[in-house]
């Protein structure tokens, strides 16, 4: 069970310093540095721990770019689970490995 709580604690962490690296770096250049981008014709969609960042490009003179960057519940569920369950696996061969040697 300990090591549930570790894995848990270790994951929110490193989930919520991508978010914060994520979040400056939409601030100073409006993408996302840690993110999975998806292209379309004139849109392109990041999304990286728990934030979604949505680009639309115009497509005509009049028109101007838009930029918007919101909270993605399953995007921050899904990566702190992938981590969770990483760094499970690593407490858990590691507890093997000791009690072996």
């Amino acid at each position: 069970m300990k090591k549930v709580w570790i894995s848990l604690g270790i994951a929110l962490t490193l989930t919520f310093i991508g978010m914060y690296i994520n979040y400056r770096s939409f601030q100073d250049d409006g993408r996302l540095k840690f993110a999975a981008r998806m292209h379309g014709g004139e849109i392109t969609v990041e999304h990286g721990f728990g934030l979604q960042a949505v680009h639309i490009y115009a497509m005509s003179p009049e028109e101007s770019d838009s930029v918007s960057l919101r909270f993605s519940i399953i995007s921050f569920v899904m990566t702190a689970a992938l981590i969770f369950a990483a760094v499970f696996v690593l407490l858990f061969l590691a507890d093997r490995f000791r009690k072996k040697t």
